[in-house]
Formats: C-alpha cells, structure tokens, sequence
C-alpha cells in the first residue's frame, strides 16, 4: 500500500492515518477490511458493473432505497436521507463534454458518518482531480475531501459557463451574418439549456444535504451553504448568459432580415426598370395590325423607345435615391 500520486478509475482510501487501498481484483476483496475496521475511509467506482453494484450492495449493507436510487439508470440531482446515511447525486458537467451534449455522466454518493461510497457512470474530470489533490491535502478527511469534490464540480461547471460566454464575445465582436454563426448561436443556446436543467436541481441537493446533515461541524455546513451560494451565482451568470445568446440571435436574425429585404427590393426596381420595356415588346409582338408594323424603321423606333424608357426610369430612381 504505497502513496501514489496516480489518478485511477477505482480507489479506495483510508483515513487515519490516510493510505491508499489497491484494488487489484475483480472483487475487491480489499473492501472487505476497510468496512471491518474502524478508521474512516472512502471508496469509488467509475461504470460499475451490475455484478459488482450487487457486490457492494451487499459489502455496504446498503437499504433498499439507497441501492434503488444509487443504481437507477437515469436520475436527477437531489440529496435523500435513508436511514443513518444520505444518497447524495450530482451531475459532472465539465467543458470537455459539451457541445451539444444533454446527457452528462452522474456522480452519486452513499455518505455516512465514517464512510463514503462514490459511483460515477462515467469519466469525471473532478474525480481524478480530487485523487491528486488528497496527496498534497495536510490532514484529509472525508468531509474535507467531498468539500473540494464539490467545488472542483462546480469550477468545471462554471468554466463551461464561461466557455459559452467566451464564444459569444467572439461571434458578438465579428457579428456578421453566415450560416455557421446560426448554427453557433443555436448550439450553444441548447448547451445554456442543458445546463440550466442541471444547476438549479444540484444547488437544492446542496442546500438539503447542508441542511439535513447532523454528523458535522457548524463552520462544516457554512462552507456547504457557501458552495450553494455560489451556485446560485452561476445561475445568475447562466441567466445572463441566457439573454445575451437570445439578443445576438435576434440580431442576426435581423441581419438576415435585412439582406433578403435588400435583395427583394432590389429586384422589385429591376422589374419595374423593365416592365415598359416587356409591355412594348408584348404589344408589337400580337398577330394584329398596329401603325407602323409595314415601316422599315418601326424596329429602330421600337428598340430606342425601350432603352430611353428604360434609362429615363433608371434616372428617375437615382434621382429619388430608389437605388
């Protein structure tokens, strides 16, 4: 059991003195002593296999509702006392997997007093994160440590904030209406969307597992309270996020707007710059008798009226700044 500084998929750590668990085996037989003994200790799993979430089902002793909520297929962030421990879910939003993404992987926790069980269903930056940080931690322990998981979590989440805003600076500095721009501004209203979803239910989870907790210490749950205030801050700059993206749309809507108002405009000049023209032409062009049909000169006549016509409309526009 040597200290790594290595980020894994799985780990388990004890507390007290803190030392890292190797999990070497499919069946983590290791688990075993860390729930026999008394020092306090936090294990995790990325895309647990049915068979292992039996496993600890059974290692942990987990409730009924504690293994339905934690094992469920698709859940919301929210927090759930049961029993003598609370399942606590959030969701890992991180700025790697936006574009466009709706379905973020979950991170749930089982936490108890001494204890934590953490499964994740897939890859979460803020987990390898925490695994490196508890090297360099003076003193860790398990609240300290789900302290600042949180608040990796919610710098992820607020750098993708910020990535959004970023890319609307850029498409607001160049506004310029092109088909990309559209397709931008569309995909990152979508991304605001899906964030929104996820925020507000992870800042009640926060909220009610500060406020349900009984098994730490009051500046503990200020410093809850205080994450939780802070996401409320990013719902704040989401929402402001939010209409900005709606009021550069609409103004490349606009835009486009514009241009097609341009375009019928200035067709409608060039149709009516030729329209005598088409009439003469139609008149001259009917199988009945007209004066002048027998002139040799009538074409001549016929081609000079329509081009004075035509250049007497095209100056009568100009002169009205019509063109």
């Amino acid at each position: 059991m040597t200290m790594t500084q290595k980020a894994y998929k799985s780990f388990a750590y004890k507390f007290e003195p803190f030392t890292q668990i190797n999990l070497t085996t499919d069946r983590y037989n290791q688990i075993d002593v860390l729930i026999e003994s008394d020092n306090p200790y936090w294990v995790h799993f990325e895309k647990p296999s049915k068979t292992l979430q039996n496993q600890l089902a059974k290692k942990f002793k987990l409730p009924k509702m504690a293994r339905v909520v934690l094992f469920a297929e698709d859940v919301r962030s929210r927090c759930v006392k049961v029993e003598d421990g609370y399942v606590l879910i959030f969701h890992g939003v991180q700025p790697s997997t936006m574009l466009g993404n709706d379905d973020f992987p979950t991170l749930r926790f089982w936490i108890r007093k001494d204890s934590v069980l953490s499964l994740s269903t897939g890859k979460i930056d803020a987990i390898y994160d925490l695994q490196k940080d508890m090297h360099s931690m003076p003193n860790p322990s398990i609240m300290r440590c789900l302290i600042r998981l949180i608040e990796d979590l919610a710098s992820y989440l607020e750098d993708s904030i910020y990535n959004i805003d970023e890319q609307l600076n850029k498409i607001e500095i160049n506004l310029e209406y092109t088909e990309e721009a559209t397709l931008k501004i569309s995909s990152m209203r979508q991304d605001i969307i899906f964030l929104r979803r996820y925020i507000l239910p992870q800042r009640d989870a926060l909220i009610s597992f500060s406020t349900k907790i009984d098994f730490v210490s009051n500046p503990t749950k200020e410093l809850l309270k205080e994450l939780s205030d802070g996401m409320l801050r990013q719902v704040e700059f989401i929402e402001m996020v939010r209409e900005r993206a709606i009021i550069i749309q609409d103004n490349l809507m606009n835009q486009i707007g514009e241009i097609a108002n341009r375009r019928m405009y200035l067709l409608t000049i060039i149709m009516l710059i030729f329209t005598p023209a088409f009439f003469i032409m139609g008149m001259f062009s009917m199988y009945l008798p007209l004066p002048g049909m027998n002139s040799h000169y009538t074409w001549w006549w016929v081609s000079l009226s329509i081009v004075l016509t035509s250049v007497g409309l095209f100056w009568l526009f100009k002169k009205k700044r019509w063109l």
